[in-house]
């Protein structure tokens, strides 16, 4: 009986202590696979917003081209906006690269 008591005493905290380590494991691959989505959704918000902006200089200087837009405000805004674009282009890609994300801008 008392060896079996001690056995099961061994077995138990054995048991314990490879569950402990298993669950320190487990937590830290969650937390690398949390920091690599969090990384690819910055990276697609920046693309998103990088797209948006696209979108919008390429309206712009279509209007512009056909006359819609007075000449200097057309200028002076598609301007802003294509330096709004760069910069957003820019972030995308820190954001990618300090994410990791394979595919990155």
């Amino acid at each position: 009986r008392q060896y079996l008591g001690g056995h099961a005493e061994k077995l138990t905290h054995d048991l314990r202590a490879r569950l402990e380590a298993d669950g320190e494991q487990a937590r830290a691959r969650e937390d690398e696979r949390y920091r690599s989505r969090q990384g690819e959704v910055s990276t697609l918000i920046a693309e998103n917003t990088l797209g948006r902006l696209e979108r919008e200089v390429e309206r712009l200087k279509l209007e512009r081209d056909k006359g819609w837009l007075f000449a200097e405000e057309a200028g002076d805004r598609v301007d802003r906006i294509d330096a709004g674009a760069a910069w957003w282009a820019a972030s995308a890609r820190w954001v990618a690269a300090r994410a990791g994300v394979c595919g990155a801008p």
